[in-house]
């Protein structure tokens, strides 16, 4: 049956409210994660998700989805374990794109809340890791709007002069 494909019994990072049928009409979108071959796939929310798995290049992403799935739902509070699993397993493996990926999501999620100080924070720390441009604009976008002129335009011509030399 559904949720059979659990790694451990930890059910803390499992969706909410499975949909009631499946396939292309279902009311959740139908994205096949691989569980050890190309040929070996399941349902992403039909995954459980625990601390002890090990092939983090496929279920960072898989964690992602599920925050991401959450947050068009509204449900911010219960998509930010998910983006806080995979800064975990980004960190445990030493991978500074999927940590700073899910800094950005953590920072929407706190500006979909409404605490832009929060938000401004979480984008600055994904910027740092990789400064990537994407998190650094909206870092530099919530510094203005917090009243953080300085900062703002620091980090608006810092932005700038990377992207020309580019």
């Amino acid at each position: 049956g559904r949720g059979e494909h659990g790694l451990a019994g930890d059910d803390r990072h499992q969706c909410a409210d499975p949909p009631t049928q499946w396939g292309p009409s279902a009311s959740w979108p139908v994205v096949l994660a691989p569980i050890g071959g190309p040929w070996m796939t399941v349902p992403v929310s039909t995954l459980r998700i625990s601390a002890s798995v090990r092939d983090t290049l496929n279920w960072m992403p898989t964690l992602n989805y599920k925050g991401f799935v959450l947050v068009g739902r509204g449900r911010y509070d219960e998509a930010l374990p998910f983006y806080q699993k995979r800064v975990e397993l980004a960190r445990l493996v030493g991978s500074p794109g999927d940590e700073a990926w899910a800094w950005s999501s953590i920072a929407y999620v706190h500006q979909m809340q409404g605490d832009l100080p929060r938000a401004r924070d979480e984008y600055l720390a994904a910027y740092r890791l990789l400064e990537d441009p994407y998190p650094g604009i909206n870092a530099a976008t919530l510094s203005l709007l917090l009243g953080d002129r300085p900062t703002s335009t620091m980090l608006a011509q810092e932005i700038a002069r990377k992207l020309a030399e580019r």
